[in-house]
């Protein structure tokens, strides 16, 4: 029985070793603390970070100071018997600003009642930088998104005051048109001019009024690609002239004309559709 005994203390001390090598071995520091806030304990980490403070208390070993730190974790976990964990911002040896995250454990005997107090401290300097360049990358991304949106509205307000202006601008011109040049244009009607400059006459007025219009620019933009003979064609099929009669007054072949009829029709996309070439041109200046 005596050798069992034996044997017993020898497994615990040797398990004791093997736990206290294995906590001078970790990262972190550990220390222990009576409930007077003495440090019973210290494995290598703690002692690097503050020093030798065994039997010493440790508010004066790790903080300087003359009593029990401000949310200090140890004596909320001895209050309430409840794990806490707080974090410090430190300045470390280099005197770059570190963090320290302090884990108090409370320690029971097997009566349940708490006598000392286990207290974990790790170095969460990385992790708290890295958290705060991703909220600085957050602020910038959020900075970045109001900016554009301010650009965007910006943007908006910009391009519905040129839809304004250009509204204006062509009324103005219209305006012009109407004060300053089609009178001329009535008189010389009215002067009994012969039945061909009656006609070129009724095609100028025609043409100044679709200066104006949305024809012209929808006829040679990048979608049909109109020459300004085709345009000319165009305004003068959509006024109802016949091929012979445009050919008369552009001073062109008949077969000239047919030909850019057809040059018109493939470019508009009406090359194999029987859709009348007038009713389409007019449709485009709605």
């Amino acid at each position: 029985m005596k050798l069992k005994n034996n044997n017993t203390k020898g497994m615990l001390k040797e398990d004791k070793h093997v736990l206290q090598t294995i906590i001078e071995a970790m990262n972190d520091g550990i220390s222990i603390q009576d409930t007077n806030y003495n440090i019973i304990y210290q494995n290598r980490i703690a002692r690097d970070i503050a020093g030798n403070g065994l039997g010493k208390k440790c508010y004066s070993v790790y903080e300087d100071k003359n009593k029990i730190c401000v949310g200090c974790p140890v004596e909320k976990a001895f209050r309430d018997g409840n794990l806490h964990t707080t974090v410090r911002k430190v300045t470390m040896p280099s005197g770059e600003t570190g963090y320290w995250e302090h884990t108090a454990h409370p320690a029971r005997n097997d009566q349940g009642d708490i006598v000392a107090c286990v207290k974990i401290t790790r170095d969460i300097t990385e992790r708290k930088n890295m958290e705060t360049e991703l909220i600085d990358s957050k602020e910038k991304l959020i900075s970045a998104s109001i900016k554009l949106q301010e650009t965007n509205t910006a943007l908006k307000v910009l391009l519905e005051q040129r839809a304004i202006d250009k509204k204006d601008f062509e009324n103005r011109i219209l305006k012009n048109i109407k004060l300053l040049i089609m009178p001329y244009l009535e008189r010389l009607k009215l002067r009994g001019s012969s039945p061909e400059h009656l006609s070129y006459i009724s095609i100028l007025e025609s043409n100044l009024m679709d200066i104006i219009s949305s024809l012209s620019m929808k006829l040679t933009n990048d979608i049909y690609s109109l020459t300004p003979k085709e345009v000319e064609v165009c305004n003068l099929i959509k006024e109802g002239r016949q091929s012979k009669e445009i050919a008369e007054i552009m001073n062109v072949s008949f077969e000239t004309v047919n030909c850019h009829r057809q040059n018109i029709r493939k470019k508009l996309g009406l090359n194999n559709s029987k859709v009348n070439l007038r009713a389409f041109i007019s449709s485009l200046s709605e």
